[in-house]
């Protein structure tokens, strides 16, 4: 399922070689130089990932604090969550449990996009 959607998506943006990664169930949809979501099928559905931005340094307890309202209280980040990777990276997920047609799996990547894109502004503002 995530496989044929992944194929619609690149044909209807023209991306010639596709999202498919060299992971079995894994596809990689560039957004900028320096971000991609990275798709991965799961059973019944797929998770969505994008690294955002690493933690700066000053500020820091702020912006936990920010990341983590907004996470709790769903404030900003349409059903995604923040959180910090291993290496103290932002990171946007959302997992998705349930999906049988292009269009949702459409509208569902665009609010993630915007998600990206607001919470991009954010940190870089924190900057």
């Amino acid at each position: 399922m995530l496989e044929s959607f992944c194929d619609k998506l690149a044909k209807e943006w023209s991306i010639e070689s596709g999202f498919a990664t060299n992971v079995p169930n894994v596809f990689a949809i560039p957004l900028e130089e320096d971000l991609e979501i990275v798709l991965t099928a799961i059973k019944g559905g797929f998770t969505l990932m994008s690294t955002l931005s690493p933690v700066i340094q000053d500020n820091k307890e702020e912006l936990y604090i920010q990341l983590l309202s907004a996470t709790m209280l769903g404030q900003g980040t349409k059903g995604a969550a923040l959180a910090l990777d291993e290496k103290e990276n932002i990171v946007l997920s959302q997992t998705v449990t349930h999906i049988s047609q292009y269009r949702e799996f459409y509208e569902i990547l665009e609010d993630f996009i915007d998600t990206v894109d607001t919470w991009r502004a954010v940190v870089s503002a924190e900057k």
